[in-house]
């Protein structure tokens, strides 16, 4: 158990290029990455405390404004206790795979999705049922360093997306998550 268990609390996080958590504040820009499977994801997770350690459910869920889906995404995960917080814990930063890998791009809603006011909606159910949530206003964009990497990204995100057309990736260039 997390903390004292007392009322579940969570705090959104995501994982940044680097492997870094960071947490989320209102209407931060969230970087999207390019992982190996493709397309362009955010990789939410949270800081949790009042919740089971082991055996949890997190669920990342990007909204429009007006409450219009764009995605979600879920994984199991444990929580590992954070060092210089005692009583809360975080899944586990340097593998994507007990993140949440929200997709966002390719684009399939018909709306612009960079540079806009969107939402992100954070859930952690443990295995006992206790279920914490966070909402927290946001926006999302291509920020990659390397132009050719960029503009995939804006390719991908751009609301008149041809998924039979696709982007085409530049020769050469290195866009995946490494």
């Amino acid at each position: 158990m997390l903390g004292d268990g007392g009322t579940p609390e969570i705090v959104p996080e995501i994982r940044d290029v680097d492997g870094t958590a960071m947490s989320i504040g209102t209407k931060d820009v969230l970087e999207l990455i390019r992982p190996s499977q493709g397309g362009h994801v955010i990789f939410v997770g949270a800081r949790a405390t009042g919740l089971c350690a082991s055996g949890a459910t997190l669920t990342g869920r990007v909204l429009f404004p007006d409450g219009t889906f764009v995605s979600l995404e879920s994984r199991s995960l444990d929580f590992e206790p954070i060092e210089d917080e005692p009583g809360w814990g975080r899944p586990d930063y340097s593998s994507i795979a007990g993140l949440a890998n929200v997709p966002i791009c390719p684009n399939n809603t018909g709306r612009p999705l960079l540079s806009i006011p969107m939402v992100l909606e954070v859930e952690v159910e443990d295995r006992q049922q206790r279920v914490a949530e966070a909402r927290v206003d946001i926006s999302l964009d291509c920020v990659q360093t390397d132009a050719d990497c960029r503009a995939l990204c804006e390719c991908e995100c751009d609301q008149e997306y041809d998924i039979g057309v696709g982007c085409d990736v530049p020769e050469g260039a290195e866009c995946e998550l490494q």
